[in-house]
């Protein structure tokens, strides 16, 4: 799955492995290109399974398949870990000049500005 060989038995260890190897090459590693993470593959196949069975004709509780009743509205629940160890999401900071707003990096992926900066 996800172009991932044989030997590899976990999509948590092909994420890491994909992202090991792209740091080593000096790229800029882009989140978006890496597998899911298990915990967001499996609210993933929720979602899915759900969809298949209401299709079906079954009728099954949302709640109970990866979905979360929001004003009204049924929205999919997209993990239910943090996007990274606390550790490290305590040591990110983004590069803006005027203080973060709507536009920040932080923001816009629900993470809170560290008060460290760059110069």
């Amino acid at each position: 799955m996800y172009g991932a060989p044989n030997k590899i038995d976990s999509i948590d260890k092909y994420r890491y492995l994909s992202f090991v190897k792209n740091t080593r090459n000096n790229k800029r590693v882009q989140l978006s290109c890496l597998p899911p993470t298990s915990a967001a593959a499996y609210q993933h196949l929720c979602h899915v399974y759900y969809q298949v069975q209401v299709c079906l004709g079954n009728e099954l509780d949302p709640e109970n398949w990866g979905w979360v009743l929001k004003d009204n509205s049924l929205e999919p629940i997209q993990t239910l870990l943090p996007p990274a160890p606390e550790k490290l999401l305590n040591t990110i900071f983004c590069n803006c000049k005027k203080g973060c707003n709507y536009k920040c990096g932080c923001k816009k992926v629900g993470l809170f500005c560290s008060q460290v900066r760059s110069n």
